[in-house]
């Protein structure tokens, strides 16, 4: 009798303990969301091209969509790659051709020694757009790549291009070391970086406050992709000095004519006048604006409904 006590007590204990433990998990708040990918975007195929200092790379790329519709390529910004479209191009593939690619030193694409200045992405997305054929298209740059879309030969894309979160002289005041808190701008709950900005991304998520560019760079350096990490560095300092010295107003009235600008209200990267629109008006009369309120930096992450809606709506017409 005693033993069957026994038996009954262990039994009750180990029932106890295990509705305790189930009532700790659900009062557990529950962990945030993985990252997706998207399958649109998995894979991909290499360009072979060449660059300004004569150097054969491969280019890794992804296209979708029917190759009958126009064409549409897509230029991420610094430390993106294809990922960066992730929310938005099946949307916009079922109107376009559109082409994703990985600029040289980002996701799957090679990495070189050197070569990276804005002009020399801006002659490399020239390489590649001749090499893949993709005629008369228009564009979609976001950061820096909305910088290098803005520079592309004329010759080569149709006049439609979509300016994201894009340095705009006279109504951006320049890059800013600040990035967004997650608690204001859901940034790395939807961004699928290729590598090198992964964790410093996953800290922004759990509300890590005062995330500088120091912060961003040791994350980088922490990841061991050395190769990645230099061509990350070099491409941070080279696009600052274009920016702040290299790139002038008319230059970017010129390439901004019947263009698009989006821009989050809240991004500190380039941060925008109370008075954009009239500002705009005044130096950029012929780009039409819209700035999208709650958001930062990476507007096609965290509003990505609003951003296609906007987009097709100045794409689709003639």
């Amino acid at each position: 009798m005693k033993k069957e006590k026994v038996i009954n007590r262990r039994q009750f204990t180990i029932g106890l303990t295990s509705l305790l433990l189930t009532s700790c998990l659900a009062l557990t708040p529950p962990l945030p969301p993985p990252l997706k990918r998207y399958i649109c975007l998995e894979g991909g195929k290499f360009q072979k091209i060449k660059t300004r200092q004569g150097e054969v790379i491969e280019i890794h790329y992804r296209q979708k969509g029917n190759p009958e519709n126009p064409n549409l390529l897509l230029l991420h910004g610094i430390a993106g790659s294809i990922n960066t479209w992730n929310y938005i191009i099946n949307q916009l593939s079922t109107h376009f051709h559109t082409t994703a690619f990985d600029f040289k030193g980002c996701g799957n694409s090679n990495v070189t020694q050197t070569g990276y200045h804005p002009q020399d992405k801006i002659y490399e997305t020239e390489q590649l757009i001749q090499a893949l054929k993709i005629e008369r298209t228009a564009l979609i740059g976001q950061s820096l790549g909305a910088i290098i879309a803005a520079g592309i030969n004329k010759e080569l894309v149709n006049n439609k291009l979509v300016y994201i979160s894009g340095t705009l002289p006279k109504i951006t005041t320049g890059l800013n070391d600040k990035i967004e808190r997650a608690s204001k701008t859901p940034l790395a709950k939807h961004l699928t970086n290729s590598g090198i900005a992964r964790e410093f991304l996953e800290d922004l998520y759990h509300n890590k406050e005062n995330i500088t560019a120091e912060h961003i760079t040791e994350k980088v350096r922490n990841l061991k992709r050395d190769e990645y990490f230099e061509a990350f560095t070099k491409t941070c300092s080279l696009a600052k000095q274009y920016v702040s010295k290299e790139l002038t107003l008319n230059q970017l009235q010129k390439a901004l004519r019947g263009a698009l600008w989006i821009h989050g209200r809240q991004d500190s990267m380039f941060t925008i006048t109370d008075n954009w629109e009239e500002l705009l008006s005044a130096y950029y009369p012929e780009t039409k604006g819209v700035v999208l309120e709650d958001c930062g930096h990476f507007v096609t992450h965290e509003q990505p409904e609003q951003f296609t809606k906007t987009a097709l709506e100045y794409l689709l017409v003639a």
